[in-house]
């Protein structure tokens, strides 16, 4: 199934601003986490540990793996750097279950 590309991004969006603020132990709404909310900073409180964990969750919440050199030389400062990164790898995700469905039709 197609999803549109604003979907998609706001389903990524509510989703990683729920696990940053359960790993930070936080009672907010996803709505009260600015798209521009440092991970580590007054708010949430992200270390590179908790943040390998929320990785991991987001798998399985968004249903996709994230190829490990999808992080090679990046680094995440936002909630936006981590949903920029993981819109794009759900879209080829789905690029690539397009294909293969293309090739099982064949």
């Amino acid at each position: 199934m197609h999803r549109s590309a604003a979907n998609v991004r706001d389903t990524v969006n509510q989703t990683v601003k729920r696990a940053v603020i359960r790993e930070s132990r936080l009672r907010l709404d996803p709505g009260e986490i600015a798209d521009d909310e440092p991970l580590n900073g007054g708010v949430l409180r992200i270390n590179s540990l908790a943040f390998v964990g929320i990785l991991v969750q987001l798998e399985d919440d968004l249903d996709i793996i994230f190829p490990d050199e999808l992080f090679e030389g990046r680094s995440f400062r936002t909630v936006a750097d981590v949903v920029d990164i993981l819109v794009r790898a759900s879209a080829a995700d789905e690029q690539n279950e397009a294909a293969e469905q293309n090739e099982a039709a064949l």
